[in-house]
């Protein structure tokens, strides 16, 4: 029986942009891009078929999710993927 071994990463504390017509807030997306390409890069590092990996991150973007699932998918890990949410009134 192998021993498996776990690792948390975790993701730049930013919140989800907001958008506007006058690109104000848009650039909000584009300074999150090197943090996801930071934690996509600190993930698949740490994969493999006899290890636990945690990424702790707002994965609001679907092509990021998908990305890294392939990227799990070639490392032959297995994934789960965990939603929290929390009423506003907490």
């Amino acid at each position: 029986m192998s021993r498996e071994q776990c690792t948390t990463v975790s993701g730049p504390p930013t919140a989800r942009p907001l958008h506007s017509r006058d690109g104000r807030l848009t650039s909000a997306s584009l300074s999150e891009k090197p943090g996801r390409g930071n934690l996509f890069t600190n993930v698949t590092r740490n994969l493999g078929p006899d290890k636990i990996v945690v990424c702790d991150s707002l994965n609001y973007i679907k092509g990021f999710r998908y990305q890294m699932y392939c990227a799990a998918r070639e490392a032959h890990a297995r994934t789960v993927t965990v939603r929290g949410a929390a009423l506003e009134s907490l």
